[in-house]
């Protein structure tokens, strides 16, 4: 009996130093290269096998390595994968650089979460900051033409003197210019308030599942807006500038052959025309000042037309609008001549 629980005792022995010889235990901690912060949710995997973790809050970990497996691999999402040969340690802390190739094919969904491209069920457009202010813009709609497939612009600013709106896979009802709602860091914003320098990425979310957290306000797509944060090291200073120019580069087809006024039989009863088209000024006494007896026979322009059917401008006198303003010029003649860029001068050089 004795001799029986002597060999069991010496087998269960071997079989407990043979498990622990099979499977041993590394712990370790994850952190940032660059900044040294622990990294929560990386997932340590054993190499070759289907055993693996994920790091806790404070980046710590423990994972169990069976016989056989030598290499820790370490996986995070922005980050580059690295591989650890294990040898014989039993801790391992790990710090895992920044990889810029994958961070474009990350995107910010409703609320701020971060997903990948290819896990999410509808269609997302992602700009960096990079390609946002490679050629100055200053607003957020014009920056996004171009850059975003599906994103139109509607309404420019060269038309109606402000920011253009963005239309998203076209319009989806009788009302077209309704703009998509723009969301900067999770709070619902206009775009006139969005700063392009202070932008470090744009999702537009297309699909009617990607908007659903915002209800009918979303309806025409989102526009979520991702603001540059500060990061560990080094204290940077950036400096930069942008100015625009503008003119006008396409006038309306004004014509400087004739003045304005009425064809002949347009005019009203009871004025006095000559053959040319002026309306002739006559004096009437008791009616007008005697000073202006000087001017009886004077020749005017037909103010009270918007049209041009007056007389052709060949330089002849006539009586201008400004000379019946009290002043130094009152009653004074000049030439009518055409005016060919006085719509044009108009305009002063805008400048951004």
């Amino acid at each position: 009996m004795k001799k029986t629980l002597l060999v069991c005792f010496i087998l269960l022995s071997a079989l407990l130093q043979q498990a622990m010889a099979q499977v041993r235990t590394v712990t370790g901690k994850v952190t940032d290269a660059s900044t040294n912060q622990p990294l929560p949710g990386v997932a340590v995997l054993v190499k070759g096998t289907t055993v693996g973790t994920a790091t806790a809050v404070d980046g710590s970990y423990t994972i169990n390595v069976p016989e056989g497996g030598n290499t820790l691999v370490f996986r995070f999402i922005g980050y580059q994968t690295i591989e650890r040969s294990i040898g014989n340690a039993a801790t391992m802390d790990v710090a895992i650089p920044v990889d810029t190739r994958q961070l474009d094919e990350v995107v910010v969904t409703a609320l701020g979460y971060q997903r990948e491209k290819e896990t999410l069920p509808y269609s997302v457009g992602a700009v960096s900051s990079e390609n946002l202010t490679y050629a100055k813009s200053n607003d957020v709609s014009t920056a996004l033409v171009g850059k975003v497939s599906g994103v139109q612009i509607q309404g420019s600013p060269s038309s109606n003197f402000d920011n253009g709106n963005i239309v998203i896979r076209g319009a989806n009802s009788l009302n077209t210019s309704q703009p998509p709602l723009y969301v900067v860091d999770g709070t619902i914003t206009d775009q006139n308030a969005v700063i392009m320098d202070n932008v470090e990425s744009i999702s537009v979310l297309k699909g009617a599942a990607a908007t659903a957290l915002y209800g009918v306000r979303a309806a025409n797509g989102v526009v979520m807006i991702t603001s540059k944060k500060g990061t560990r090291g080094a204290p940077t200073v950036e400096l930069n500038l942008s100015a625009a120019f503008e003119r006008p580069s396409v006038m309306m087809p004004y014509q400087d052959e004739y003045a304005g006024g009425y064809s002949s039989n347009s005019r009203s009863p009871g004025t006095t025309y000559d053959n040319e088209g002026y309306y002739i000024f006559k004096y009437k006494p008791g009616t007008h000042p005697e000073s202006w007896a000087s001017f009886d026979g004077q020749r005017i322009i037909d103010y009270g037309s918007d049209e041009s059917w007056g007389p052709k401008m060949n330089g002849q006198l006539y009586r201008p609008y400004w000379s019946w303003y009290p002043g130094a010029d009152f009653g004074k003649m000049v030439p009518l001549t055409p005016q060919p860029d006085n719509v044009k001068d108009f305009y002063q050089t805008g400048t951004n």
